[in-house]
């Protein structure tokens, strides 16, 4: 076949790979990233001809890791982990408020204890700080929701303060809530629902 023929054929193929594309969601940057990429192209064609295969991140989550990035100023007073590990899965986990919380009764000291007494397993910051490391994992859903992981507490020597995680227009970023603030009912507990 002569060039000008294959060209034909293969402008119908770029056509159609790029039509079912944007049926998986690919934007226009990541079709000129792989236009111009050339070691990017030959990574995809060996998962294709089977010599390589696509693995993403782990999704095991070391429970009782120590918490990285944790101001000075705060030290870890309660970092529950049991199990000391756990995989991943958003259809083991829910966001769960206090009775009272939504409309606005509610400290978190009084949250706090209504998850010791009601037996809720409450995610811990690590499940927080995995998160934040792997943000392809949360549900979009989430984002109207600053997330509180009560299974670890944090003190500065005046107060207790939860670890949670909010979106900020582009991406979720950590911080710490004061536990004698209230809680809102846009502020919900992650939890294992299994």
């Amino acid at each position: 076949m002569s060039g000008a023929s294959n060209f034909g054929q293969d402008h119908g193929l770029i056509h159609e790979v790029v039509i079912t594309g944007r049926k998986a969601g690919w934007t226009s940057s990541e079709w000129a990233r792989l236009a111009h990429d050339e070691n990017l192209m030959v990574q995809i064609q060996d998962v294709m001809l089977g010599r390589a295969s696509i693995q993403g991140p782990s999704k095991v989550i070391e429970l009782g890791a120590e918490p990285k990035n944790i101001p000075d100023q705060l030290q870890l007073l309660v970092h529950q982990s049991t199990p000391q590990t756990w995989t991943w899965d958003e259809r083991e986990v829910e966001l769960k408020l206090a009775p009272g919380q939504s409309q606005g009764l509610f400290t978190g000291e009084k949250v706090a204890e209504f998850i010791q007494a009601s037996g809720w397993k409450c995610a811990n910051i690590a499940v927080e700080q995995f998160l934040l490391e792997n943000q392809a994992f949360i549900p979009e859903k989430w984002r109207s929701c600053k997330i509180f992981f009560w299974d670890s507490v944090l003190s500065n020597g005046f107060a207790e303060w939860i670890p949670y995680m909010e979106w900020h227009g582009d991406m979720w970023r950590g911080s710490f809530r004061k536990a004698t603030e209230r809680w809102m009912v846009q502020e919900p507990a992650l939890i294992f629902s299994t």
